[in-house]
């Protein structure tokens, strides 16, 4: 979760809370080795943003239809759905040829 934070601070991640900017300032790994926020501080913030970004890549690849998926989707608005739908109520009507192969 340490890693996905970091990469998303150092790539686009914009921090806009001061709270959270604060915490982040006295996370980091302590004497005794465990990675936490200083003596006296919190890092609630810290550790539900690392949460957040351990999760976003994660929820956008299950939130996206797969290709086989998107194709059974009958999307109201696809031109495709749109002329399937009208094919059998505005049928254009193309009169039969006569028999000598003349259409007039």
């Amino acid at each position: 979760m340490i890693t996905n934070a970091r990469m998303l601070l150092a790539t686009d991640g914009v921090i806009h809370s001061e709270e959270l900017k604060s915490e982040l300032d006295t996370f980091k790994e302590q004497d005794n080795g465990r990675i936490e926020a200083d003596s006296g501080a919190f890092d609630d913030r810290v550790l539900a943003y690392m949460l957040g970004a351990f999760v976003l890549p994660r929820a956008v690849k299950v939130t996206r239809p797969r290709s086989e998926e998107r194709k059974r989707v009958n999307d109201i608005f696809d031109m495709g759905t749109i002329i399937r739908e009208c094919e059998g109520r505005y049928a254009l009507k193309i009169p039969e040829p006569a028999n000598d192969g003349d259409w007039w």
